[in-house]
Protein backbone atom coordinates (compact mmCIF):
# COMPACT_ATOMS: atom_id res chain seq x y z
CA UNK A 1 0.00 0.00 0.00
CA UNK A 2 1.45 3.47 -1.38
CA UNK A 3 1.86 6.84 1.44
CA UNK A 4 -1.57 8.07 -0.33
CA UNK A 5 -3.62 5.16 -0.25
CA UNK A 6 -2.71 4.38 3.44
CA UNK A 7 -5.43 7.85 4.11
CA UNK A 8 -7.76 6.23 2.36
CA UNK A 9 -7.98 3.17 4.96
CA UNK A 10 -9.60 3.39 8.23
CA UNK A 11 -7.86 1.38 9.93
CA UNK A 12 -5.27 3.58 9.48
CA UNK A 13 -6.87 6.72 10.30
CA UNK A 14 -7.96 5.08 13.92
CA UNK A 15 -4.78 4.34 14.24
CA UNK A 16 -3.62 8.42 13.66
CA UNK A 17 -7.00 9.23 15.89
CA UNK A 18 -6.09 7.19 18.97
CA UNK A 19 -2.19 8.36 18.95
CA UNK A 20 -3.78 11.95 18.52
CA UNK A 21 -6.44 10.91 22.12
CA UNK A 22 -3.18 10.09 23.58
CA UNK A 23 -1.65 13.19 23.40
CA UNK A 24 -4.06 14.91 24.57
CA UNK A 25 -4.00 12.86 26.99
CA UNK A 26 -0.52 13.33 27.75
CA UNK A 27 -0.50 17.45 27.21
CA UNK A 28 -2.96 17.94 30.69
CA UNK A 29 -0.43 15.09 32.38
CA UNK A 30 2.08 17.42 32.08
CA UNK A 31 -0.07 19.98 33.61
CA UNK A 32 -0.87 18.04 36.65
CA UNK A 33 2.16 16.21 37.14
CA UNK A 34 3.94 19.86 37.11
CA UNK A 35 2.41 20.32 40.14
CA UNK A 36 1.91 17.58 42.06
CA UNK A 37 5.54 16.11 41.63
CA UNK A 38 6.44 19.57 42.97
CA UNK A 39 3.98 18.81 46.24
CA UNK A 40 5.86 15.55 46.65
CA UNK A 41 9.00 16.77 46.26
CA UNK A 42 8.88 19.63 49.23
CA UNK A 43 7.22 16.57 51.05
CA UNK A 44 10.28 14.60 50.83
CA UNK A 45 12.50 17.53 51.67
CA UNK A 46 10.78 18.44 54.58
CA UNK A 47 11.05 14.37 55.93
CA UNK A 48 14.40 14.49 54.71
CA UNK A 49 14.95 17.52 56.21
CA UNK A 50 17.75 17.56 53.70
CA UNK A 51 20.46 16.99 56.48
CA UNK A 52 20.13 20.28 57.50
CA UNK A 53 20.39 21.41 54.24
CA UNK A 54 23.77 19.67 53.22
CA UNK A 55 24.30 19.25 49.63
CA UNK A 56 26.40 16.22 47.91
CA UNK A 57 29.75 16.81 47.28
CA UNK A 58 31.13 13.90 45.65
CA UNK A 59 28.30 14.35 42.86
CA UNK A 60 26.86 10.64 43.38
CA UNK A 61 26.59 8.93 39.78
CA UNK A 62 24.60 5.82 39.33
CA UNK A 63 25.34 5.71 35.50
CA UNK A 64 27.27 2.52 35.82
CA UNK A 65 24.21 0.99 37.86
CA UNK A 66 22.68 -2.16 36.90
CA UNK A 67 18.94 -2.11 38.09
CA UNK A 68 18.71 -5.33 40.50
CA UNK A 69 15.36 -6.23 42.05
CA UNK A 70 15.08 -5.45 45.28
CA UNK A 71 18.37 -3.83 45.70
CA UNK A 72 19.56 -0.10 46.07
CA UNK A 73 22.38 1.30 44.99
CA UNK A 74 25.27 2.79 47.42
CA UNK A 75 25.60 6.74 47.94
CA UNK A 76 26.44 9.31 50.04
CA UNK A 77 25.19 9.77 53.75
CA UNK A 78 23.72 13.07 52.23
CA UNK A 79 22.11 11.33 49.26
CA UNK A 80 21.17 8.20 51.40
CA UNK A 81 18.03 10.04 53.40
CA UNK A 82 16.43 10.82 50.14
CA UNK A 83 17.25 7.35 48.21
CA UNK A 84 15.90 5.96 51.73
CA UNK A 85 12.66 7.58 51.27
CA UNK A 86 12.78 7.74 47.11
CA UNK A 87 12.53 3.71 47.79
CA UNK A 88 9.63 3.37 50.66
CA UNK A 89 7.46 4.92 48.05
CA UNK A 90 8.24 2.77 45.63
CA UNK A 91 5.47 0.81 44.79
CA UNK A 92 8.00 -2.07 42.72
CA UNK A 93 10.16 -3.12 44.69
CA UNK A 94 10.45 -6.36 43.15
CA UNK A 95 10.92 -5.11 39.61
CA UNK A 96 13.69 -3.44 37.73
CA UNK A 97 14.11 -0.12 39.41
CA UNK A 98 16.15 2.33 37.05
CA UNK A 99 17.99 4.38 39.73
CA UNK A 100 20.37 5.42 37.34
CA UNK A 101 17.82 7.42 35.21
CA UNK A 102 18.50 10.38 37.93
CA UNK A 103 21.61 12.07 39.60
CA UNK A 104 21.58 11.38 43.37
CA UNK A 105 23.14 14.68 44.48
CA UNK A 106 20.44 16.82 42.34
CA UNK A 107 17.29 14.65 44.57
CA UNK A 108 17.07 17.30 47.14
CA UNK A 109 16.94 20.48 44.40
CA UNK A 110 15.75 19.24 41.58
CA UNK A 111 12.14 17.48 41.14
CA UNK A 112 12.42 15.49 37.92
CA UNK A 113 15.47 13.87 39.41
CA UNK A 114 13.31 12.71 41.78
CA UNK A 115 10.54 11.43 39.92
CA UNK A 116 12.81 9.45 37.08
CA UNK A 117 13.21 7.49 39.81
CA UNK A 118 9.58 5.70 39.41
CA UNK A 119 9.94 6.01 35.52
CA UNK A 120 11.45 3.48 32.76
CA UNK A 121 14.83 3.53 31.62
CA UNK A 122 15.88 6.28 28.64
CA UNK A 123 14.78 9.52 30.83
CA UNK A 124 18.34 9.93 32.21
CA UNK A 125 18.61 13.58 30.25
CA UNK A 126 15.34 14.77 30.19
CA UNK A 127 14.83 17.75 33.04
CA UNK A 128 12.18 19.40 32.00
CA UNK A 129 8.16 18.07 31.60
CA UNK A 130 7.74 18.49 28.32
CA UNK A 131 10.78 16.23 27.29
CA UNK A 132 8.89 13.49 28.95
CA UNK A 133 6.65 10.95 27.12
CA UNK A 134 3.50 9.59 28.30
CA UNK A 135 5.06 6.39 29.09
CA UNK A 136 7.05 8.17 31.88
CA UNK A 137 4.39 10.14 32.86
CA UNK A 138 1.60 6.97 33.17
CA UNK A 139 5.01 4.39 35.02
CA UNK A 140 5.75 7.76 37.25
CA UNK A 141 1.52 7.87 38.66
CA UNK A 142 2.15 3.58 38.72
CA UNK A 143 5.18 3.09 40.51
CA UNK A 144 5.04 6.10 43.17
CA UNK A 145 2.77 5.52 46.00
CA UNK A 146 2.38 8.95 46.46
CA UNK A 147 0.06 9.38 43.28
CA UNK A 148 -2.71 6.71 44.70
CA UNK A 149 -4.69 9.01 45.97
CA UNK A 150 -5.90 10.71 42.94
CA UNK A 151 -6.86 7.13 40.83
CA UNK A 152 -9.05 4.52 42.93
CA UNK A 153 -8.06 1.99 41.06
CA UNK A 154 -4.40 1.19 39.03
CA UNK A 155 -6.51 -0.21 36.52
CA UNK A 156 -7.64 2.98 35.01
CA UNK A 157 -3.36 3.95 34.21
CA UNK A 158 -2.72 0.12 33.45
CA UNK A 159 -5.51 0.43 30.72
CA UNK A 160 -4.25 3.36 29.19
CA UNK A 161 -0.44 1.72 29.14
CA UNK A 162 -2.10 -1.07 27.50
CA UNK A 163 -3.33 1.41 24.97
CA UNK A 164 0.16 3.25 24.74
CA UNK A 165 1.52 -0.34 24.15
CA UNK A 166 -0.39 -1.46 21.31
CA UNK A 167 -0.38 1.54 19.71
CA UNK A 168 3.12 2.17 19.54
CA UNK A 169 3.81 -1.46 18.93
CA UNK A 170 1.49 -2.00 15.70
CA UNK A 171 3.35 -3.48 13.02
CA UNK A 172 1.12 -2.14 10.56
CA UNK A 173 -0.13 0.96 11.88
CA UNK A 174 -4.13 -0.05 12.06
CA UNK A 175 -6.67 0.07 14.46
CA UNK A 176 -9.91 -1.47 14.41
CA UNK A 177 -13.05 0.68 14.76
CA UNK A 178 -13.94 -1.11 17.75
CA UNK A 179 -10.75 -0.95 19.29
CA UNK A 180 -10.91 2.39 18.79
CA UNK A 181 -13.98 3.17 20.61
CA UNK A 182 -12.22 0.96 23.81
CA UNK A 183 -9.19 3.00 23.28
CA UNK A 184 -10.27 5.88 23.24
CA UNK A 185 -13.40 5.06 26.20
CA UNK A 186 -9.91 4.00 28.79
CA UNK A 187 -8.38 7.56 27.98
CA UNK A 188 -11.36 9.37 28.19
CA UNK A 189 -12.13 7.28 31.78
CA UNK A 190 -9.15 8.27 33.40
CA UNK A 191 -9.43 12.08 32.66
CA UNK A 192 -12.23 11.48 34.15
CA UNK A 193 -11.11 10.56 37.42
CA UNK A 194 -8.62 13.00 37.50
CA UNK A 195 -10.95 16.04 36.70
CA UNK A 196 -11.62 16.55 39.89
CA UNK A 197 -7.96 17.06 40.87
CA UNK A 198 -7.34 19.18 37.62
CA UNK A 199 -9.63 21.01 35.96
CA UNK A 200 -8.14 21.22 32.74
CA UNK A 201 -9.18 17.06 32.49
CA UNK A 202 -12.64 18.53 31.96
CA UNK A 203 -12.52 19.14 28.22
CA UNK A 204 -10.62 15.85 27.25
CA UNK A 205 -14.09 14.16 26.62
CA UNK A 206 -14.92 17.11 24.52
CA UNK A 207 -11.66 16.79 22.74
CA UNK A 208 -11.34 13.78 21.83
CA UNK A 209 -15.10 13.12 20.76
CA UNK A 210 -14.08 15.78 17.82
CA UNK A 211 -11.16 13.04 16.85
CA UNK A 212 -14.22 11.10 15.38
CA UNK A 213 -13.78 13.73 12.39
CA UNK A 214 -11.72 13.77 9.53
CA UNK A 215 -11.16 16.88 9.32
CA UNK A 216 -8.50 16.03 12.89
CA UNK A 217 -6.82 13.77 10.64
CA UNK A 218 -6.42 16.63 8.59
CA UNK A 219 -5.36 19.07 11.14
CA UNK A 220 -2.88 16.63 12.58
CA UNK A 221 -1.07 15.96 9.35
CA UNK A 222 -0.57 19.88 8.75
CA UNK A 223 1.39 19.97 11.81
CA UNK A 224 3.60 17.75 10.93
CA UNK A 225 6.05 19.60 7.65
CA UNK A 226 7.86 15.84 7.20
CA UNK A 227 5.00 14.31 5.63
CA UNK A 228 3.46 16.98 4.29
CA UNK A 229 7.04 17.29 2.19
CA UNK A 230 6.94 13.38 1.48
CA UNK A 231 3.18 13.55 0.20
CA UNK A 232 3.38 16.82 -1.50
CA UNK A 233 1.34 15.90 -4.62
CA UNK A 234 -1.06 14.34 -2.65
CA UNK A 235 -1.21 16.34 -0.43
CA UNK A 236 -1.71 19.03 -2.99
CA UNK A 237 -4.70 17.39 -4.00
CA UNK A 238 -6.48 16.43 -0.74
CA UNK A 239 -6.07 20.56 -0.30
CA UNK A 240 -8.13 20.77 -4.00
CA UNK A 241 -10.93 17.87 -2.97
CA UNK A 242 -11.13 19.25 0.35
CA UNK A 243 -12.02 22.78 -1.23
CA UNK A 244 -14.68 20.96 -3.61
CA UNK A 245 -16.28 19.20 -0.95
CA UNK A 246 -16.36 22.61 0.94
CA UNK A 247 -17.83 24.23 -1.82
CA UNK A 248 -20.63 21.44 -2.12
CA UNK A 249 -21.16 21.11 1.43
CA UNK A 250 -21.71 24.96 1.25
CA UNK A 251 -24.77 24.84 -1.41
CA UNK A 252 -25.94 21.45 0.33
CA UNK A 253 -26.61 23.73 3.23
CA UNK A 254 -27.92 26.82 1.69
CA UNK A 255 -30.70 24.35 0.00
CA UNK A 256 -31.47 22.89 3.16
CA UNK A 257 -31.77 26.45 4.38
CA UNK A 258 -34.53 26.88 1.97
CA UNK A 259 -36.46 23.65 2.04
CA UNK A 260 -35.91 22.02 5.65
CA UNK A 261 -38.62 21.88 8.29
CA UNK A 262 -36.52 21.81 11.45
CA UNK A 263 -35.74 18.62 12.96
CA UNK A 264 -36.77 18.14 16.98
CA UNK A 265 -35.16 20.30 19.68
CA UNK A 266 -31.26 20.66 20.18
CA UNK A 267 -30.79 19.19 16.19
CA UNK A 268 -29.79 22.72 15.66
CA UNK A 269 -27.19 25.47 16.65
CA UNK A 270 -29.70 27.57 17.36
CA UNK A 271 -31.11 27.66 20.54
CA UNK A 272 -27.51 28.45 23.01
CA UNK A 273 -29.23 27.84 26.01
CA UNK A 274 -25.67 26.74 27.62
CA UNK A 275 -24.30 30.64 26.64
CA UNK A 276 -27.48 32.25 27.76
CA UNK A 277 -27.23 30.35 31.62
CA UNK A 278 -23.31 31.75 31.49
CA UNK A 279 -24.68 35.20 30.98
CA UNK A 280 -27.11 35.09 33.29
CA UNK A 281 -24.91 33.58 36.02
CA UNK A 282 -22.54 36.76 35.51
CA UNK A 283 -25.59 39.15 35.25
CA UNK A 284 -26.48 37.88 38.83
CA UNK A 285 -23.28 37.90 40.19
CA UNK A 286 -23.74 33.63 40.66
CA UNK A 287 -20.51 31.59 40.06
CA UNK A 288 -19.78 30.50 36.92
CA UNK A 289 -21.91 27.08 35.90
CA UNK A 290 -19.77 23.91 36.41
CA UNK A 291 -21.00 21.22 33.27
CA UNK A 292 -20.57 18.04 33.24
CA UNK A 293 -21.52 14.57 31.32
CA UNK A 294 -23.12 11.37 32.58
CA UNK A 295 -22.41 8.45 30.16
CA UNK A 296 -24.90 6.26 28.88
CA UNK A 297 -25.22 3.11 27.31
CA UNK A 298 -26.67 5.24 24.32
CA UNK A 299 -24.60 8.90 24.79
CA UNK A 300 -24.82 11.01 27.56
CA UNK A 301 -27.25 12.98 30.06
CA UNK A 302 -25.61 16.22 30.90
CA UNK A 303 -25.54 17.43 34.38
CA UNK A 304 -24.59 21.15 35.71
CA UNK A 305 -23.93 22.90 38.91
CA UNK A 306 -25.39 26.44 39.51
CA UNK A 307 -26.31 28.78 42.07
CA UNK A 308 -25.73 26.14 44.83
CA UNK A 309 -27.65 23.56 43.01
CA UNK A 310 -27.63 20.71 40.87
CA UNK A 311 -29.45 20.05 37.74
CA UNK A 312 -29.43 16.34 35.70
CA UNK A 313 -31.00 16.20 32.05
CA UNK A 314 -33.39 13.89 31.55
CA UNK A 315 -32.79 13.03 27.65
CA UNK A 316 -29.82 10.51 26.29
CA UNK A 317 -28.27 12.43 23.59
CA UNK A 318 -25.71 11.33 21.64
CA UNK A 319 -22.79 13.95 21.92
CA UNK A 320 -21.73 15.79 25.38
CA UNK A 321 -22.19 19.22 23.94
CA UNK A 322 -26.08 18.21 23.10
CA UNK A 323 -26.84 17.10 26.98
CA UNK A 324 -25.30 19.95 27.99
CA UNK A 325 -27.75 22.33 26.07
CA UNK A 326 -30.28 19.93 27.15
CA UNK A 327 -29.41 20.38 30.94
CA UNK A 328 -28.79 24.34 30.26
CA UNK A 329 -32.39 24.44 29.04
CA UNK A 330 -33.64 22.59 32.42
CA UNK A 331 -32.07 24.71 34.60
CA UNK A 332 -32.92 28.08 32.72
CA UNK A 333 -36.80 26.56 33.12
CA UNK A 334 -35.94 25.81 37.21
CA UNK A 335 -34.46 28.86 38.19
CA UNK A 336 -36.96 31.17 36.54
CA UNK A 337 -39.56 29.79 38.99
CA UNK A 338 -37.01 30.15 42.07
CA UNK A 339 -36.33 33.87 40.92
CA UNK A 340 -38.10 36.60 40.00
CA UNK A 341 -35.78 38.20 37.93
CA UNK A 342 -35.48 35.19 35.34
CA UNK A 343 -38.77 35.01 34.64
CA UNK A 344 -38.52 36.99 31.35
CA UNK A 345 -35.97 34.83 30.65
CA UNK A 346 -38.35 32.14 30.48
CA UNK A 347 -40.55 33.83 28.39
CA UNK A 348 -37.96 34.54 26.36
CA UNK A 349 -36.88 30.80 25.90
CA UNK A 350 -40.31 30.03 25.14
CA UNK A 351 -40.94 32.58 22.22
CA UNK A 352 -37.98 31.33 21.13
CA UNK A 353 -38.87 27.93 20.93
CA UNK A 354 -41.94 28.96 19.15
CA UNK A 355 -40.27 30.83 16.41
CA UNK A 356 -37.47 28.38 15.91
CA UNK A 357 -40.46 26.68 13.96
CA UNK A 358 -41.10 29.55 11.74
CA UNK A 359 -37.62 31.21 11.09
CA UNK A 360 -34.48 30.02 9.57
CA UNK A 361 -32.38 32.81 11.33
CA UNK A 362 -30.53 32.30 14.51
CA UNK A 363 -32.43 34.03 17.60
CA UNK A 364 -31.37 35.02 20.09
CA UNK A 365 -33.00 34.28 24.31
CA UNK A 366 -32.54 37.24 25.81
CA UNK A 367 -29.83 39.36 24.47
CA UNK A 368 -31.89 41.78 22.73
CA UNK A 369 -29.59 44.99 23.15
CA UNK A 370 -25.66 46.19 21.97
CA UNK A 371 -23.38 43.31 22.57
CA UNK A 372 -19.48 44.67 24.01
CA UNK A 373 -16.36 43.53 23.59
CA UNK A 374 -13.98 43.69 26.50
CA UNK A 375 -9.95 43.47 26.22
CA UNK A 376 -7.79 44.66 28.97
CA UNK A 377 -3.94 45.88 28.67
CA UNK A 378 -1.05 44.24 30.99
CA UNK A 379 2.20 46.31 31.30
CA UNK A 380 4.39 43.76 32.96
CA UNK A 381 8.47 43.21 33.76
CA UNK A 382 9.24 40.03 34.35
CA UNK A 383 11.26 36.65 33.17
CA UNK A 384 10.85 34.30 30.87
CA UNK A 385 12.90 31.07 31.45
CA UNK A 386 13.88 28.54 28.96
CA UNK A 387 14.04 25.76 31.80
CA UNK A 388 17.10 23.64 32.37
CA UNK A 389 18.93 20.72 30.41
CA UNK A 390 18.84 22.11 27.01
CA UNK A 391 21.75 21.00 24.52
CA UNK A 392 23.01 23.95 22.73
CA UNK A 393 22.55 27.72 23.43
CA UNK A 394 20.43 28.32 20.64
CA UNK A 395 18.02 25.73 21.41
CA UNK A 396 17.57 27.43 25.10
CA UNK A 397 17.25 30.69 23.94
CA UNK A 398 14.46 29.36 21.59
CA UNK A 399 12.80 27.59 24.11
CA UNK A 400 12.36 30.68 25.91
CA UNK A 401 11.45 32.68 23.19
CA UNK A 402 8.65 29.91 22.36
CA UNK A 403 7.22 30.22 26.18
CA UNK A 404 7.15 34.29 25.59
CA UNK A 405 5.53 34.14 22.48
CA UNK A 406 2.76 31.97 23.77
CA UNK A 407 2.75 34.07 26.67
CA UNK A 408 2.29 37.33 23.64
CA UNK A 409 -0.48 34.89 21.96
CA UNK A 410 1.60 35.59 18.98
CA UNK A 411 0.39 32.71 15.80
CA UNK A 412 2.87 30.11 14.83
CA UNK A 413 5.61 31.19 11.47
CA UNK A 414 7.59 29.23 9.75
CA UNK A 415 10.36 31.72 11.16
CA UNK A 416 12.07 31.06 14.64
CA UNK A 417 10.10 32.01 17.96
CA UNK A 418 12.99 34.49 18.60
CA UNK A 419 12.07 36.26 14.83
CA UNK A 420 8.45 36.40 15.61
CA UNK A 421 8.63 38.28 19.53
CA UNK A 422 11.45 40.55 18.08
CA UNK A 423 9.15 41.42 15.08
CA UNK A 424 5.97 41.84 17.62
CA UNK A 425 7.79 44.23 19.55
CA UNK A 426 9.11 46.18 17.20
CA UNK A 427 5.84 46.76 15.31
CA UNK A 428 5.02 48.20 18.81
CA UNK A 429 7.29 50.26 19.21
CA UNK A 430 8.52 47.82 22.54
CA UNK A 431 11.79 47.45 23.52
CA UNK A 432 13.23 43.59 22.67
CA UNK A 433 13.50 41.55 25.54
CA UNK A 434 16.96 41.46 27.55
CA UNK A 435 18.95 37.74 27.05
CA UNK A 436 20.74 36.02 30.06
CA UNK A 437 22.15 32.91 28.98
CA UNK A 438 23.61 30.74 31.69
CA UNK A 439 25.69 26.83 31.43
CA UNK A 440 26.63 24.06 33.44
CA UNK A 441 30.20 24.35 35.08
CA UNK A 442 31.08 21.89 32.13
CA UNK A 443 28.69 23.88 29.41
CA UNK A 444 27.35 20.85 28.72
CA UNK A 445 23.66 22.55 29.37
CA UNK A 446 22.15 25.74 28.66
CA UNK A 447 19.38 27.87 30.33
CA UNK A 448 18.37 31.08 28.84
CA UNK A 449 15.83 33.95 30.84
CA UNK A 450 14.18 37.07 28.69
CA UNK A 451 13.09 39.80 30.89
CA UNK A 452 10.50 41.37 29.39
CA UNK A 453 9.02 45.06 30.01
CA UNK A 454 6.10 45.84 27.59
CA UNK A 455 2.17 45.53 27.19
CA UNK A 456 0.01 42.75 26.47
CA UNK A 457 -3.33 42.90 25.64
CA UNK A 458 -5.82 40.03 26.11
CA UNK A 459 -9.15 40.18 24.35
CA UNK A 460 -12.34 38.11 24.54
CA UNK A 461 -13.79 37.31 21.58
CA UNK A 462 -17.71 36.55 23.22
CA UNK A 463 -19.22 39.47 23.30
CA UNK A 464 -21.58 40.87 26.77
CA UNK A 465 -24.43 42.29 27.40
CA UNK A 466 -23.10 45.13 29.77
CA UNK A 467 -19.90 46.20 29.60
CA UNK A 468 -19.15 45.74 33.40
CA UNK A 469 -19.36 42.07 32.28
CA UNK A 470 -17.27 42.75 29.29
CA UNK A 471 -14.47 44.21 31.59
CA UNK A 472 -14.99 41.26 34.47
CA UNK A 473 -14.56 39.13 31.24
CA UNK A 474 -11.53 40.41 29.96
CA UNK A 475 -9.73 40.47 33.33
CA UNK A 476 -10.89 36.96 33.94
CA UNK A 477 -8.70 35.80 30.35
CA UNK A 478 -6.05 38.05 31.66
CA UNK A 479 -6.06 36.36 35.56
CA UNK A 480 -6.01 32.95 33.45
CA UNK A 481 -2.81 33.82 30.94
CA UNK A 482 -1.06 35.07 33.41
CA UNK A 483 -1.29 32.61 36.45
CA UNK A 484 1.97 31.35 35.85
CA UNK A 485 3.65 34.91 36.07
CA UNK A 486 1.72 36.82 38.77
CA UNK A 487 0.59 33.89 40.68
CA UNK A 488 -2.84 33.31 41.62
CA UNK A 489 -5.41 34.33 44.26
CA UNK A 490 -9.07 33.92 45.08
CA UNK A 491 -11.62 35.58 43.19
CA UNK A 492 -13.87 36.75 45.74
CA UNK A 493 -17.93 37.71 44.21
CA UNK A 494 -16.63 36.95 40.77
CA UNK A 495 -14.86 40.38 40.57
CA UNK A 496 -12.07 39.69 38.34
CA UNK A 497 -11.04 42.99 38.13
CA UNK A 498 -10.48 43.73 41.46
CA UNK A 499 -8.41 40.89 41.89
CA UNK A 500 -6.30 41.35 38.48
CA UNK A 501 -5.28 44.64 39.95
CA UNK A 502 -4.47 43.50 43.19
CA UNK A 503 -1.74 40.71 41.87
CA UNK A 504 -0.41 43.75 39.70
CA UNK A 505 0.21 45.43 42.62
CA UNK A 506 1.34 42.28 44.92
CA UNK A 507 4.30 42.66 42.42
CA UNK A 508 7.85 43.69 43.10
CA UNK A 509 8.67 45.61 41.58
CA UNK A 510 4.47 47.24 41.51
CA UNK A 511 2.76 47.01 38.26
CA UNK A 512 0.99 49.33 36.80
CA UNK A 513 -2.92 49.05 36.88
CA UNK A 514 -4.54 47.73 34.08
CA UNK A 515 -6.67 49.54 31.45
CA UNK A 516 -9.83 48.47 29.68
CA UNK A 517 -11.15 48.84 26.43
CA UNK A 518 -14.84 48.11 25.83
CA UNK A 519 -16.29 48.48 22.08
CA UNK A 520 -19.95 48.46 21.38
CA UNK A 521 -19.36 46.61 18.10
CA UNK A 522 -16.46 49.02 17.18
CA UNK A 523 -18.75 51.83 18.79
CA UNK A 524 -17.38 54.33 22.06
CA UNK A 525 -14.90 53.40 24.81
CA UNK A 526 -14.19 53.31 28.64
CA UNK A 527 -12.53 52.22 31.85
CA UNK A 528 -12.67 50.57 35.19
CA UNK A 529 -12.55 53.13 37.93
CA UNK A 530 -11.06 51.94 41.15
CA UNK A 531 -13.66 50.08 42.55
CA UNK A 532 -14.43 47.74 39.31
CA UNK A 533 -16.96 50.05 37.80
CA UNK A 534 -17.76 50.88 34.65
CA UNK A 535 -17.10 54.61 33.40
CA UNK A 536 -17.89 55.84 30.18
CA UNK A 537 -15.10 58.07 28.36
CA UNK A 538 -15.96 61.14 26.14
CA UNK A 539 -14.86 61.11 22.76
Amino acid sequence: MDSFRRFQDDDYKNWIKTTMGLNCLKTRLGGFLEHETETYHDHLRNKVNANKGDLCTTQCNLKKWMPRPKQVPQVCEVCEPWRDEIWANHSFKGGQVYWNNSKPYLWPTKKWEVAKVYMPRGNMDHTAVDQFDISAFLNLMTQCSYFAKFVKSKTLITQVTNVRNQVMHSADFRVEKRELESYLGRIKDLGQALKTHYPKFSELTEEIEQLEELQCVRVFLEGNNDLQKSLAPQWERLTEVQERVDTLTFRVDTLEMNTRTHDPEFSTDILKYKNHLYEEARRQGWPEPVFSEIKEALGYRGRVQVRGQTFEGVQVCPKSKTAHQEVAKLALSQLAKDCASLSELANDTEEGEASSSQTDQPQSLSCTGPVFFGSVTVVLKTDITSGEGHSGMTEAVQSAYKKLALLLDLPESASSYKDVVLEHCHTRDVPPPEEAVQSDAEEKTYQCTLRFTGPITFYVPEGSSKKKQACQQAAKVALQRLSGVLGSKEVMGGNYVSTLKELLEAQTPQLDKPAYDVTDRGRGAGEVTERGEWRNVEG
